[in-house]
């Protein structure tokens, strides 16, 4: 993983995706760029160049120490800032791309509380068109070494590839990845479930590996019961799941999804993975 993209808007919730971006790129000698996009709207008026030259110098000050802190902490990382006058979900896509990132890293809220980084309008573009991972930190998330993973799984043909491209993270960290799947018929899923764990072993040569079905209709509750139960660090879910990932982070579901504010997700875009499966080339199969 050569690049994490960390969008900010200066909030606290940005701060703690950086945190993550941090403790990450250390671990995989990554460089981490810096992004704030702001926009106002096109005006002609002198008052308003006036406006728009003051925004833009407390954007460059805010982001300029923002790095300098960081880079005082993290002394041996390669960090970079960016700043753009656009819409963020139009600079964030748009920075990723051009830099080839192999990871945006960003809060789950805003600094205004009036729209939300993930799932408002911003992250679900973000989300529908990014060209690599989206790690997304919640608000209320404090960073934590990563041992356990779990990733949500629901048997579709490509979810193999996307184990593949997190098990560098695991490796890395020595984490455990546990698969699991909620269903309403547990004899059906047992042997599914240990067949499919043993072709990701087999596969991938990555042992700390285990299995977790789990019992409900509810799919959110019983993943949101088994994550906090087991103590998870990060869950892993494949982004064509959206209606899930909504729901997840949605704050009226109920307060069983209380995990939701402190667990960060991983969503991957399943279609971005040209994963030779007979693993001869490790390194096309992988992100990080």
């Amino acid at each position: 993983m050569k690049t994490i993209l960390v969008p900010t808007d200066f909030s606290i919730n940005a701060e703690k995706a950086l945190e993550y971006a941090l403790h990450l790129a250390l671990y995989f000698s990554s460089e981490i760029i810096l992004l704030h996009a702001w926009e106002l709207p096109h005006q002609k008026s002198a008052m308003f160049k006036s406006l728009q030259d003051m925004v833009k110098e407390k954007a460059e000050n805010n982001l300029r120490e923002l790095k300098e802190k960081a880079q005082y902490r993290f002394t041996e990382l390669k960090i970079r800032s960016v700043i753009m006058m656009d819409e963020p979900e139009d600079a964030i896509k748009s920075v990723a791309q051009k830099i080839g990132t192999d990871l945006i890293i960003m809060g789950t809220k805003g600094a205004s509380g009036l729209k939300s980084y993930f799932f408002g309008s911003t992250t679900n573009d973000v989300i529908e068109d990014a060209p690599c991972p989206v790690f997304a930190v919640p608000e209320k998330a404090e960073y934590r070494n990563i041992k356990t993973i779990c990733y949500a799984l629901d048997f579709d043909h490509d979810e193999i590839h996307v184990i593949g491209s997190l098990i560098p993270m695991a490796k890395v960290f020595n984490a455990k990845i546990i698969l699991t799947h909620i269903t309403d018929n547990l004899k059906q899923k047992e042997e599914k479930l240990n067949n499919f764990a043993e072709q990701v072993i087999k596969l991938y040569q990555y042992n700390n590996i285990d299995t977790a079905l789990l019992y409900g209709e509810n799919i959110v509750a019983s993943l949101v019961n088994f994550v906090e139960e087991n103590q998870v660090d990060i869950v892993s879910i494949a982004r064509k799941k959206r209606d899930f990932i909504e729901r997840v982070f949605h704050k009226s579901v109920s307060k069983e999804m209380t995990f939701s504010s402190t667990i960060p997700i991983i969503i991957f875009q399943s279609s971005l993975l040209p994963l030779d499966v007979q693993g001869k080339n490790e390194e096309k199969s992988s992100f990080f």
